[in-house]
Protein backbone atom coordinates (compact mmCIF):
# COMPACT_ATOMS: atom_id res chain seq x y z
CA UNK A 1 0.00 0.00 0.00
CA UNK A 2 1.15 3.71 -0.01
CA UNK A 3 3.30 3.74 2.69
CA UNK A 4 2.01 5.84 5.66
CA UNK A 5 3.62 8.25 7.60
CA UNK A 6 4.07 8.04 11.56
CA UNK A 7 1.20 10.69 11.47
CA UNK A 8 -1.26 8.76 9.49
CA UNK A 9 -0.21 5.58 10.56
CA UNK A 10 -1.22 6.93 14.27
CA UNK A 11 -4.81 7.56 13.50
CA UNK A 12 -5.68 4.19 11.43
CA UNK A 13 -4.07 2.46 14.59
CA UNK A 14 -6.70 4.97 17.12
CA UNK A 15 -2.98 6.08 18.54
CA UNK A 16 -1.71 9.02 20.03
CA UNK A 17 1.82 10.09 18.61
CA UNK A 18 4.87 11.53 20.55
CA UNK A 19 8.09 13.35 18.63
CA UNK A 20 9.72 15.11 16.07
CA UNK A 21 9.65 12.85 12.93
CA UNK A 22 5.83 12.23 12.69
CA UNK A 23 6.21 13.28 8.72
CA UNK A 24 8.52 10.27 8.06
CA UNK A 25 7.20 7.58 5.79
CA UNK A 26 6.95 3.97 7.68
CA UNK A 27 8.19 1.51 4.72
CA UNK A 28 8.40 -1.42 6.90
CA UNK A 29 7.01 -3.29 10.63
CA UNK A 30 8.99 -4.95 12.69
CA UNK A 31 8.82 -6.99 15.88
CA UNK A 32 12.46 -7.41 16.62
CA UNK A 33 14.46 -4.72 17.28
CA UNK A 34 17.53 -6.22 15.55
CA UNK A 35 15.61 -6.55 12.24
CA UNK A 36 15.23 -2.72 12.00
CA UNK A 37 16.17 -0.62 9.52
CA UNK A 38 15.75 2.64 7.99
CA UNK A 39 12.10 3.65 7.51
CA UNK A 40 11.14 0.68 10.10
CA UNK A 41 8.47 1.23 12.53
CA UNK A 42 9.38 -1.44 15.64
CA UNK A 43 5.90 -2.55 17.66
CA UNK A 44 6.75 -2.96 21.48
CA UNK A 45 5.06 -6.24 22.21
CA UNK A 46 5.43 -8.10 25.51
CA UNK A 47 5.91 -11.70 25.19
CA UNK A 48 6.25 -14.50 27.33
CA UNK A 49 10.16 -14.32 27.88
CA UNK A 50 10.60 -10.71 26.73
CA UNK A 51 8.77 -6.80 26.96
CA UNK A 52 9.64 -5.01 23.42
CA UNK A 53 9.14 -2.21 25.42
CA UNK A 54 12.65 -2.62 26.82
CA UNK A 55 13.93 -2.57 23.12
CA UNK A 56 12.80 0.84 21.98
CA UNK A 57 15.77 2.86 22.76
CA UNK A 58 17.87 0.43 20.55
CA UNK A 59 15.23 0.11 17.63
CA UNK A 60 15.02 3.95 17.64
CA UNK A 61 19.02 4.36 18.05
CA UNK A 62 19.17 1.67 15.04
CA UNK A 63 16.89 3.84 12.36
CA UNK A 64 13.39 3.04 13.22
CA UNK A 65 11.35 6.46 12.57
CA UNK A 66 8.53 5.21 15.24
CA UNK A 67 7.83 2.80 17.80
CA UNK A 68 3.98 1.74 18.74
CA UNK A 69 4.26 1.32 22.36
CA UNK A 70 1.73 0.86 25.24
CA UNK A 71 3.96 3.19 27.74
CA UNK A 72 4.66 6.90 27.83
CA UNK A 73 7.87 7.53 25.99
CA UNK A 74 10.99 8.87 28.57
CA UNK A 75 12.40 10.89 25.71
CA UNK A 76 10.61 13.96 23.80
CA UNK A 77 12.66 13.45 20.95
CA UNK A 78 12.08 9.99 20.37
CA UNK A 79 8.96 9.30 17.75
CA UNK A 80 6.09 7.16 19.79
CA UNK A 81 2.84 6.10 18.54
CA UNK A 82 1.06 5.39 22.20
CA UNK A 83 -1.98 2.72 22.42
CA UNK A 84 -3.84 0.69 24.89
CA UNK A 85 -2.62 -2.62 23.34
CA UNK A 86 -0.59 -3.23 20.76
CA UNK A 87 -2.33 -6.06 19.43
CA UNK A 88 -5.48 -3.79 19.24
CA UNK A 89 -3.91 -1.50 17.55
CA UNK A 90 -2.61 -4.13 14.96
CA UNK A 91 -5.86 -5.66 14.62
CA UNK A 92 -6.81 -1.57 13.73
CA UNK A 93 -4.17 -1.17 11.17
CA UNK A 94 -5.19 -4.57 9.80
CA UNK A 95 -8.88 -3.22 9.00
CA UNK A 96 -7.82 -0.12 8.04
CA UNK A 97 -5.19 -1.63 5.07
CA UNK A 98 -8.40 -4.33 4.20
CA UNK A 99 -11.10 -1.01 4.03
CA UNK A 100 -8.62 0.46 1.91
CA UNK A 101 -7.95 -2.33 -0.40
CA UNK A 102 -11.23 -4.61 -0.81
CA UNK A 103 -9.48 -7.90 -1.75
CA UNK A 104 -11.04 -11.89 -1.63
CA UNK A 105 -9.34 -13.34 1.99
CA UNK A 106 -8.28 -16.76 1.63
CA UNK A 107 -7.42 -18.45 4.76
CA UNK A 108 -5.38 -21.68 5.80
CA UNK A 109 -5.22 -22.85 9.57
CA UNK A 110 -4.16 -26.52 10.62
CA UNK A 111 -1.65 -28.59 13.09
CA UNK A 112 0.72 -29.36 10.14
CA UNK A 113 1.26 -28.28 6.28
CA UNK A 114 -0.53 -25.24 6.48
CA UNK A 115 2.03 -23.14 5.24
CA UNK A 116 2.79 -25.81 2.17
CA UNK A 117 -0.86 -25.49 1.20
CA UNK A 118 -0.78 -21.07 1.55
CA UNK A 119 2.15 -21.60 -0.90
CA UNK A 120 0.66 -23.90 -3.18
CA UNK A 121 -3.13 -21.90 -3.54
CA UNK A 122 -0.94 -19.08 -3.85
CA UNK A 123 0.72 -20.39 -6.96
CA UNK A 124 -2.47 -21.49 -8.51
CA UNK A 125 -4.57 -18.39 -8.13
CA UNK A 126 -1.43 -16.29 -9.10
CA UNK A 127 -2.37 -17.65 -12.83
CA UNK A 128 -5.13 -15.16 -12.64
CA UNK A 129 -5.40 -12.86 -9.97
CA UNK A 130 -2.25 -10.61 -8.20
CA UNK A 131 -1.59 -12.16 -4.91
CA UNK A 132 -0.45 -11.05 -2.10
CA UNK A 133 0.80 -14.16 0.58
CA UNK A 134 1.79 -14.52 4.06
CA UNK A 135 5.31 -14.55 4.32
CA UNK A 136 7.55 -16.28 6.68
CA UNK A 137 5.95 -16.69 10.05
CA UNK A 138 3.90 -13.80 9.91
CA UNK A 139 0.75 -16.10 11.13
CA UNK A 140 -0.15 -14.26 14.34
CA UNK A 141 -1.72 -11.57 15.57
CA UNK A 142 1.09 -9.21 14.78
CA UNK A 143 2.20 -10.73 11.74
CA UNK A 144 -1.39 -11.01 9.82
CA UNK A 145 -1.43 -7.04 10.04
CA UNK A 146 1.96 -6.78 9.50
CA UNK A 147 1.01 -8.43 5.76
CA UNK A 148 -1.59 -6.78 5.32
CA UNK A 149 0.32 -3.42 5.42
CA UNK A 150 2.27 -4.74 2.26
CA UNK A 151 -1.58 -4.51 0.39
CA UNK A 152 -1.28 -2.64 -2.82
CA UNK A 153 -3.87 -1.49 -5.31
CA UNK A 154 -3.10 -4.30 -8.09
CA UNK A 155 -3.54 -6.83 -5.47
CA UNK A 156 -7.23 -8.86 -5.58
CA UNK A 157 -6.74 -11.89 -3.44
CA UNK A 158 -4.94 -12.48 -0.41
CA UNK A 159 -3.80 -15.78 0.79
CA UNK A 160 -3.26 -15.39 4.82
CA UNK A 161 -2.43 -18.07 6.93
CA UNK A 162 -4.05 -18.09 10.45
CA UNK A 163 -1.79 -19.67 13.48
CA UNK A 164 -2.78 -20.34 17.20
CA UNK A 165 -1.44 -21.58 19.98
CA UNK A 166 -4.71 -21.39 22.01
CA UNK A 167 -8.32 -20.82 22.06
CA UNK A 168 -9.57 -17.39 20.84
CA UNK A 169 -6.57 -16.77 18.84
CA UNK A 170 -7.87 -17.10 15.41
CA UNK A 171 -11.26 -15.95 16.28
CA UNK A 172 -9.04 -12.61 17.10
CA UNK A 173 -7.27 -13.14 13.10
CA UNK A 174 -10.43 -13.58 11.43
CA UNK A 175 -12.00 -10.40 12.93
CA UNK A 176 -9.38 -8.77 11.39
CA UNK A 177 -9.58 -10.38 8.50
CA UNK A 178 -12.65 -12.84 7.88
CA UNK A 179 -12.51 -14.73 5.47
CA UNK A 180 -14.27 -15.62 2.21
CA UNK A 181 -12.70 -19.17 1.71
CA UNK A 182 -11.06 -20.92 5.00
CA UNK A 183 -9.40 -24.61 4.81
CA UNK A 184 -8.46 -26.51 7.73
CA UNK A 185 -5.80 -28.78 6.72
CA UNK A 186 -5.84 -30.94 9.61
CA UNK A 187 -6.54 -31.22 13.22
CA UNK A 188 -3.49 -33.04 15.14
CA UNK A 189 -1.59 -33.23 18.87
CA UNK A 190 0.63 -30.29 18.06
CA UNK A 191 -0.32 -27.72 20.86
CA UNK A 192 -1.75 -30.39 23.05
CA UNK A 193 0.58 -29.56 25.98
CA UNK A 194 -0.82 -25.80 25.38
CA UNK A 195 -4.26 -26.55 24.62
CA UNK A 196 -4.49 -29.77 26.89
CA UNK A 197 -7.31 -31.92 24.97
CA UNK A 198 -8.02 -33.08 21.10
CA UNK A 199 -11.28 -31.33 21.60
CA UNK A 200 -9.63 -27.94 22.42
CA UNK A 201 -6.91 -28.00 19.56
CA UNK A 202 -10.29 -28.89 17.46
CA UNK A 203 -12.14 -26.31 18.98
CA UNK A 204 -9.62 -23.58 18.62
CA UNK A 205 -8.83 -24.15 14.75
CA UNK A 206 -12.62 -24.32 14.38
CA UNK A 207 -12.64 -21.07 15.05
CA UNK A 208 -11.66 -20.03 11.37
CA UNK A 209 -15.26 -21.35 9.65
CA UNK A 210 -17.01 -19.78 12.56
CA UNK A 211 -15.26 -16.20 11.25
CA UNK A 212 -16.36 -17.29 7.83
CA UNK A 213 -18.17 -14.04 6.11
CA UNK A 214 -21.40 -14.77 4.99
CA UNK A 215 -21.94 -16.29 2.18
CA UNK A 216 -18.01 -17.57 2.77
CA UNK A 217 -16.84 -21.68 2.00
CA UNK A 218 -14.96 -23.65 3.75
CA UNK A 219 -12.87 -26.62 3.10
CA UNK A 220 -11.42 -29.80 4.86
CA UNK A 221 -10.26 -33.22 4.27
CA UNK A 222 -12.53 -36.03 3.15
CA UNK A 223 -11.05 -38.63 6.21
CA UNK A 224 -10.41 -35.79 8.69
CA UNK A 225 -11.27 -37.74 12.02
CA UNK A 226 -12.82 -34.19 12.91
CA UNK A 227 -15.05 -34.03 9.90
CA UNK A 228 -18.20 -34.65 11.82
CA UNK A 229 -17.21 -31.93 13.98
CA UNK A 230 -15.99 -29.29 11.65
CA UNK A 231 -19.53 -30.01 9.31
CA UNK A 232 -21.09 -28.70 12.30
CA UNK A 233 -19.00 -25.46 12.74
CA UNK A 234 -20.16 -23.82 9.27
CA UNK A 235 -23.13 -21.90 8.79
CA UNK A 236 -23.32 -22.42 4.58
CA UNK A 237 -21.03 -24.23 2.46
CA UNK A 238 -18.32 -26.64 2.96
CA UNK A 239 -15.72 -28.99 0.61
CA UNK A 240 -14.22 -31.98 0.73
CA UNK A 241 -10.38 -32.78 -0.80
CA UNK A 242 -8.20 -35.93 -0.57
CA UNK A 243 -7.21 -39.12 -1.72
CA UNK A 244 -10.53 -40.76 -0.82
CA UNK A 245 -13.22 -40.91 -4.50
CA UNK A 246 -16.31 -39.59 -2.14
CA UNK A 247 -14.04 -36.01 -2.02
CA UNK A 248 -15.22 -33.44 -3.87
CA UNK A 249 -11.77 -32.80 -4.91
CA UNK A 250 -9.42 -36.01 -5.17
CA UNK A 251 -6.42 -37.49 -6.40
CA UNK A 252 -6.05 -40.80 -7.40
CA UNK A 253 -3.02 -42.91 -9.70
CA UNK A 254 -0.40 -40.94 -7.69
CA UNK A 255 3.32 -41.81 -9.53
CA UNK A 256 6.67 -40.45 -7.49
CA UNK A 257 8.89 -38.72 -9.78
CA UNK A 258 11.47 -38.88 -6.85
CA UNK A 259 13.16 -35.69 -6.43
CA UNK A 260 11.11 -34.35 -9.53
CA UNK A 261 7.93 -34.98 -7.20
CA UNK A 262 4.55 -36.29 -8.01
CA UNK A 263 2.38 -36.79 -10.96
CA UNK A 264 -1.53 -38.02 -10.35
CA UNK A 265 -5.12 -37.54 -11.34
CA UNK A 266 -7.07 -34.79 -10.40
CA UNK A 267 -11.19 -35.14 -10.25
CA UNK A 268 -13.40 -32.40 -9.50
CA UNK A 269 -16.42 -33.37 -8.27
CA UNK A 270 -16.05 -36.95 -9.23
CA UNK A 271 -16.62 -35.93 -13.36
CA UNK A 272 -13.55 -33.99 -14.47
CA UNK A 273 -10.28 -35.39 -14.46
CA UNK A 274 -7.21 -33.83 -15.46
CA UNK A 275 -3.32 -35.31 -15.39
CA UNK A 276 -1.35 -32.95 -13.06
CA UNK A 277 1.87 -32.68 -11.46
CA UNK A 278 3.75 -31.02 -8.49
CA UNK A 279 7.28 -30.39 -8.12
CA UNK A 280 6.90 -31.17 -4.43
CA UNK A 281 8.01 -34.97 -3.71
CA UNK A 282 5.69 -36.79 -0.85
CA UNK A 283 2.13 -38.19 -0.85
CA UNK A 284 1.45 -35.47 1.48
CA UNK A 285 2.15 -32.73 -1.07
CA UNK A 286 -0.42 -34.47 -3.57
CA UNK A 287 -3.21 -34.05 -0.88
CA UNK A 288 -2.59 -30.20 -0.13
CA UNK A 289 -2.56 -29.29 -4.03
CA UNK A 290 -6.20 -30.71 -4.42
CA UNK A 291 -7.32 -27.98 -1.82
CA UNK A 292 -5.24 -25.77 -3.65
CA UNK A 293 -7.05 -27.31 -6.75
CA UNK A 294 -10.50 -26.68 -5.16
CA UNK A 295 -9.92 -22.94 -4.20
CA UNK A 296 -8.60 -22.38 -7.64
CA UNK A 297 -12.13 -23.96 -8.73
CA UNK A 298 -14.24 -21.83 -7.34
CA UNK A 299 -12.32 -18.45 -7.68
CA UNK A 300 -13.34 -18.65 -11.29
CA UNK A 301 -9.73 -20.91 -12.39
CA UNK A 302 -9.65 -22.68 -15.57
CA UNK A 303 -8.65 -26.36 -15.40
CA UNK A 304 -5.22 -25.36 -17.34
CA UNK A 305 -4.70 -22.43 -14.93
CA UNK A 306 -5.34 -24.87 -11.63
CA UNK A 307 -2.41 -26.99 -13.35
CA UNK A 308 -0.43 -24.58 -14.47
CA UNK A 309 -0.16 -23.02 -10.59
CA UNK A 310 0.29 -26.48 -9.25
CA UNK A 311 2.99 -27.51 -11.36
CA UNK A 312 4.93 -23.69 -10.83
CA UNK A 313 4.49 -24.28 -6.62
CA UNK A 314 8.14 -23.60 -5.35
CA UNK A 315 9.32 -24.98 -2.24
CA UNK A 316 9.98 -22.76 0.51
CA UNK A 317 13.37 -22.67 2.33
CA UNK A 318 13.36 -25.05 5.44
CA UNK A 319 10.62 -26.69 4.83
CA UNK A 320 10.74 -29.64 2.57
CA UNK A 321 13.48 -27.98 0.48
CA UNK A 322 16.38 -29.97 -1.91
CA UNK A 323 19.34 -28.74 -1.82
CA UNK A 324 22.30 -30.04 -3.83
CA UNK A 325 25.52 -30.23 -2.53
CA UNK A 326 29.15 -31.73 -4.27
CA UNK A 327 29.75 -35.39 -4.02
CA UNK A 328 25.48 -36.12 -5.37
CA UNK A 329 25.00 -35.63 -1.92
CA UNK A 330 21.12 -33.78 -1.20
CA UNK A 331 19.87 -32.44 2.03
CA UNK A 332 16.51 -32.54 2.31
CA UNK A 333 16.09 -29.47 5.13
CA UNK A 334 12.94 -29.69 7.02
CA UNK A 335 13.89 -28.21 9.86
CA UNK A 336 10.87 -25.40 10.35
CA UNK A 337 9.02 -26.81 12.60
CA UNK A 338 7.90 -30.91 13.85
CA UNK A 339 5.61 -32.95 14.77
CA UNK A 340 4.64 -36.89 14.55
CA UNK A 341 2.68 -36.60 11.62
CA UNK A 342 5.01 -34.05 9.78
CA UNK A 343 7.73 -36.36 10.93
CA UNK A 344 6.26 -39.31 9.26
CA UNK A 345 5.47 -37.70 6.41
CA UNK A 346 9.33 -36.91 5.62
CA UNK A 347 10.81 -40.11 6.48
CA UNK A 348 8.37 -41.27 3.65
CA UNK A 349 9.63 -38.72 1.42
CA UNK A 350 13.30 -40.25 1.95
CA UNK A 351 12.11 -43.59 0.89
CA UNK A 352 10.20 -42.12 -2.13
CA UNK A 353 13.63 -40.07 -3.58
CA UNK A 354 16.56 -42.14 -1.95
CA UNK A 355 17.27 -44.84 -4.96
CA UNK A 356 20.95 -46.28 -3.77
CA UNK A 357 22.22 -43.01 -1.45
CA UNK A 358 23.66 -43.59 1.97
CA UNK A 359 20.71 -42.00 3.85
CA UNK A 360 21.40 -40.37 7.44
CA UNK A 361 18.50 -38.72 9.40
CA UNK A 362 19.48 -35.65 11.93
CA UNK A 363 16.43 -35.14 14.01
CA UNK A 364 15.84 -33.05 16.78
CA UNK A 365 13.21 -33.07 19.97
CA UNK A 366 9.45 -32.56 18.69
CA UNK A 367 7.93 -29.80 20.71
CA UNK A 368 4.27 -29.73 22.67
CA UNK A 369 3.02 -33.43 22.33
CA UNK A 370 2.05 -33.29 26.18
CA UNK A 371 2.22 -36.95 28.22
CA UNK A 372 2.72 -38.36 24.87
CA UNK A 373 5.87 -36.89 24.08
CA UNK A 374 8.25 -39.84 25.20
CA UNK A 375 6.27 -42.41 23.78
CA UNK A 376 5.89 -40.34 19.90
CA UNK A 377 9.69 -40.42 19.68
CA UNK A 378 10.03 -43.79 20.43
CA UNK A 379 7.34 -44.46 17.46
CA UNK A 380 10.08 -42.43 15.28
CA UNK A 381 13.11 -44.65 16.48
CA UNK A 382 10.81 -47.69 15.59
CA UNK A 383 10.13 -47.09 11.87
CA UNK A 384 13.83 -45.88 11.29
CA UNK A 385 15.03 -49.39 13.16
CA UNK A 386 12.53 -50.98 10.48
CA UNK A 387 13.80 -48.80 7.71
CA UNK A 388 16.89 -48.69 5.05
CA UNK A 389 18.81 -45.62 7.12
CA UNK A 390 21.69 -45.87 7.20
CA UNK A 391 22.66 -43.54 10.48
CA UNK A 392 21.23 -41.21 12.69
CA UNK A 393 21.85 -38.01 14.61
CA UNK A 394 19.95 -36.80 17.19
CA UNK A 395 20.08 -33.15 19.29
CA UNK A 396 17.84 -32.73 22.23
CA UNK A 397 16.44 -35.12 25.38
CA UNK A 398 13.30 -35.85 23.45
CA UNK A 399 15.16 -36.94 20.66
CA UNK A 400 17.59 -38.86 22.41
CA UNK A 401 14.43 -41.81 22.62
CA UNK A 402 14.62 -42.06 19.07
CA UNK A 403 18.28 -43.21 19.45
CA UNK A 404 18.04 -45.08 21.68
CA UNK A 405 14.80 -47.05 20.01
CA UNK A 406 17.09 -46.95 16.40
CA UNK A 407 19.73 -48.51 18.19
CA UNK A 408 17.96 -51.56 19.12
CA UNK A 409 18.25 -52.41 15.41
CA UNK A 410 20.62 -55.49 14.90
CA UNK A 411 21.98 -54.02 11.71
CA UNK A 412 25.49 -53.57 13.33
CA UNK A 413 26.64 -51.10 10.36
CA UNK A 414 24.54 -48.39 11.28
CA UNK A 415 26.02 -45.34 12.50
CA UNK A 416 24.55 -43.12 15.56
CA UNK A 417 25.51 -40.38 17.39
CA UNK A 418 23.95 -37.92 19.68
CA UNK A 419 25.32 -34.16 19.37
CA UNK A 420 24.84 -31.09 21.51
CA UNK A 421 25.55 -28.39 19.13
CA UNK A 422 24.99 -27.95 14.92
CA UNK A 423 28.92 -27.89 14.87
CA UNK A 424 29.15 -31.14 16.27
CA UNK A 425 26.52 -32.62 13.78
CA UNK A 426 28.07 -30.71 11.17
CA UNK A 427 31.54 -31.86 11.48
CA UNK A 428 30.14 -35.53 12.16
CA UNK A 429 28.63 -35.00 8.83
CA UNK A 430 32.10 -34.14 6.91
CA UNK A 431 33.60 -37.13 8.55
CA UNK A 432 31.11 -39.95 7.73
CA UNK A 433 28.90 -38.96 5.14
CA UNK A 434 30.12 -40.08 1.84
CA UNK A 435 29.14 -39.24 -1.64
CA UNK A 436 25.94 -40.04 -2.93
CA UNK A 437 24.40 -39.75 -0.20
CA UNK A 438 20.60 -38.25 1.25
CA UNK A 439 20.77 -36.10 4.82
CA UNK A 440 17.18 -34.90 6.14
CA UNK A 441 17.18 -32.48 8.80
CA UNK A 442 14.08 -32.16 10.66
CA UNK A 443 13.39 -30.54 14.09
CA UNK A 444 10.91 -28.78 16.03
CA UNK A 445 11.76 -24.56 15.18
CA UNK A 446 13.02 -24.16 19.03
CA UNK A 447 15.69 -26.57 18.28
CA UNK A 448 17.44 -24.39 16.02
CA UNK A 449 18.76 -26.21 13.22
CA UNK A 450 18.07 -23.35 10.75
CA UNK A 451 22.26 -22.99 10.04
CA UNK A 452 23.10 -26.91 9.92
CA UNK A 453 22.16 -26.92 6.32
CA UNK A 454 24.32 -23.81 5.50
CA UNK A 455 26.99 -25.02 7.48
CA UNK A 456 27.21 -28.17 5.38
CA UNK A 457 26.91 -26.37 1.94
CA UNK A 458 30.07 -24.19 2.75
CA UNK A 459 32.02 -26.71 3.77
CA UNK A 460 30.92 -28.98 0.81
CA UNK A 461 31.05 -25.99 -1.57
CA UNK A 462 27.64 -24.24 -1.78
CA UNK A 463 24.92 -25.61 -4.70
CA UNK A 464 21.04 -24.97 -4.59
CA UNK A 465 19.19 -26.81 -6.43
Amino acid sequence: MAELTVEEFAQAVKGNTWGNQLDKKITNIVTDSRNVRQGSLFIAIRGENFDGHRFIKQALDAGAVAALSEETPDASTWSVIQVKSCIEAMANLGRFCLALHPVKIVAVTGSVGKTSCKEMIASVLSEKFHVLKTEGNLNTETGLPITLYRLEKEHQVVVLEMGMQGLGEITHLTKIAPPDYAAITNILGVHLERLGSMEAIAQAKAELFQGLNPGGIAFFRHDEPWKDFLVQQVQGEYYTYGFSDQSDFSASDVKSQGLEGSEFVLRIFQQLQLNAKIPLPGKHMVENACLAAAIGHFLGLSTEQIVSGLANTQPMKQRSSLLRAPGDRIILNDCYNSSPVSMRASLEVVNDIREDRFVVAVLADMKELGTSEVSEHQLVGEMLATSQYNGLITKGILASQIGKTFCQKPDQNVLYKHCETNQEIADYLIETVPPRSLILIKGSRSMALDDLADRLLQRWGEHHE
